[in-house]
């Protein structure tokens, strides 16, 4: 994850920082006791005569290489520490996110629909009136449908419903064309032969026949289905009784 790699480097940063801050003020505090230690040598063998210089030499030669000495082993464990303490919080860091990350997938586990029926949006039953029956209106409206599927057939020849379905067809078909534009779920032929991979999902495409065993499943296109490339459908309003799928008419002279 992109924020542990950010993490990471930049506790290091400050892993570092603080830890040769720490061993800045340490040496600070050896080079001053170094030169407080000389200095009580100085008064001590003040009454040496003249072997004082070069004991004085000596011991300041001594002193330099134990404080060289010091340092570079205070350095050492400074930096030791100081990747020993970033490899921790680097642990806990991950061990936390990789935990928090679990619940997370747990709980949005939890909280999948078990069930088909589960996942069905809970629609008002009003609302979900006024939703199906727009569309009806709306094929009435435009292309008579319901005119049509009114009318007595029986008193008409094949040739008069023929004719009179080819402008039904039309008009209702520009309609849905301009409001949801059909178009096909697969663009294969009818009849051809199509593979399902596994993972497919159920609800584009539906099995009939011999069903058996698991994905991937090899079968006959019969047919290619239809899905909603558009939907631009009227805005709905509360106003008004959802069953009046198309109003009367009443011309006055």
């Amino acid at each position: 994850m992109e924020w542990t790699r950010q993490f990471s480097r930049r506790s290091f940063a400050w892993t570092v920082f603080w830890m040769a801050l720490l061993c800045a003020a340490l040496y600070g505090a050896v080079l001053w006791h170094a030169a407080q230690l000389k200095g009580y040598l100085y008064i001590a063998m003040a009454d040496i005569g003249q072997l004082r210089v070069s004991l004085m030499d000596a011991v300041a030669d001594t002193l330099e290489w134990h404080i060289i000495f010091l340092t570079l082993t205070l350095a050492g464990i400074t930096l030791a520490f100081a990747l020993l303490l970033w490899l921790t919080i680097k642990g806990v860091a991950r061990r936390a996110a990789d935990g928090i990350g679990h619940k997370v997938a747990v709980k949005k586990t939890a909280r999948q629909p078990e069930t088909l029926e589960e996942k069905i949006v809970k629609i008002p039953p009003a609302e979900r009136e006024r939703q199906a029956l727009s569309l009806l209106s709306l094929l009435q409206r435009e292309g008579r449908l319901l005119d049509f599927f009114a009318e007595d057939l029986e008193a008409y020849s094949d040739d008069q419903i023929g004719a009179a379905v080819r402008g039904i067809h039309e008009n209702c078909k520009k309609l849905l064309d301009r409001r949801i534009k059909p178009s096909p779920v697969m663009e294969q032929e009818e009849g051809s032969a199509v593979t399902l991979p596994a993972g497919f999902d159920p609800m584009t495409v539906k099995l009939t026949g011999n069903v058996a065993g698991e994905p991937p499943f090899k079968g006959v296109l019969r047919h290619k289905g239809w899905r909603a490339a558009r939907f631009d459908m009227p805005i709905l309003t509360t106003a008004g009784d959802p069953r009046i799928l198309a109003p009367a008419e009443v011309e006055i002279e």
